[in-house]
C-alpha cells in the first residue's frame, strides 16, 4: 500500500488531468463529493483497469511555492520558469508563464539552481520534500485554496485479487469511517501543521484570500 498522487497516472488516463486544474474546486467540501460522483466512478473504473485501487480518499490542498517573487495572482506568471503537471501547463502558459514539467524529487534542484522560478505543489508535497528551503514565498492554502491533489491511500489491483473477500471486506471496513474525518477536519490540522514548519524558513507567506483565488479559476 501507498499515498499515490493520482496526477502521477494521467499519461495513462488522461481525464485524471482535471484533478490539479487550479481553480476547478473552490471548498474542500466541492473535493470531497467529488469521490461520490457518477464522474469518479468512472475514473475509479478506469484506475482499477491500469492498476491501482483506491483504499482511502485523501484531498490534500496545495498552492504556489515560489523564489523569485510572490506569485498570487495569474499576472504574477509573467516570464516565470514555472513547474506544473498534466494539463494545468498550458493553463500556465496562457498567464504568460514558461513551463516545465518534472517529478517532484527533481524539482528541489531546479529551485535551488535557479532553472525554476516556482511550482505549483500540494503542501504535503512541499514539506515531504522540503521544497520549503529552495523558497522564499508560499501562499498559504489555509483559508482559500488555489488547486488540490487527490493522494489517496492506495493498493495494487494485482494484490488486491490475491486477498479473500473476507480480508478485502475489512480492509474497506475499517477505512471508510476515517475519511470524512481525515479529509475535511484533519485537513485542516494538518495544514497548519505544515505552515507553522515552514513558517521558520520561508520568508513571505501570506494566506490567498477570496479575491485572488477567483482570478485563478479564470485560468481554466
Amino acid at each position: 500500500m501507498s499515498i499515490y498522487s493520482y496526477i502521477y497516472v494521467a499519461g495513462a488516463i488522461p481525464q485524471m488531468n482535471l484533478i490539479l486544474l487550479s481553480g476547478l474546486w473552490k471548498t474542500p467540501e466541492d473535493v470531497y463529493r467529488l469521490r461520490n460522483s457518477t464522474a469518479w466512478a468512472e475514473l475509479e473504473a478506469k484506475l482499477e483497469a491500469y492498476g491501482i485501487k483506491t483504499l482511502c480518499w485523501i484531498q490534500i490542498a496545495g498552492g504556489v511555492s515560489s523564489k523569485s517573487k510572490q506569485i498570487n495572482l495569474p499576472v504574477d506568471l509573467s516570464q516565470q520558469e514555472v513547474r506544473g503537471a498534466g494539463k494545468m501547463l498550458a493553463a500556465l502558459q496562457n498567464a504568460g508563464a514558461s513551463t516545465a514539467s518534472m517529478a517532484s524529487s527533481e524539482a528541489y534542484s531546479a529551485m535551488q539552481l535557479g532553472l525554476l522560478d516556482g511550482l505549483w505543489t500540494s503542501s504535503g508535497a512541499l514539506e515531504s520534500y522540503r521544497m520549503f528551503e529552495v523558497s522564499k514565498y508560499y501562499n498559504s492554502p489555509e483559508d482559500y485554496r488555489i488547486l488540490y491533489a487527490i493522494e489517496p491511500i492506495t493498493i495494487s489491483m494485482k494484490t488486491w485479487n490475491k486477498l479473500t473477500p473476507a480480508q478485502q471486506k475489512i480492509m474497506t471496513k475499517h477505512v471508510q469511517p476515517w475519511v470524512l474525518f481525515v479529509n475535511i477536519s484533519l485537513l485542516l490540522i494538518f495544514l497548519r501543521c505544515v505552515m507553522e514548519t515552514i513558517a521558520i524558513i520561508v520568508v513571505t507567506m501570506p494566506v490567498l484570500v477570496p479575491v485572488e483565488q477567483a482570478y485563478h479559476w479564470n485560468l481554466i
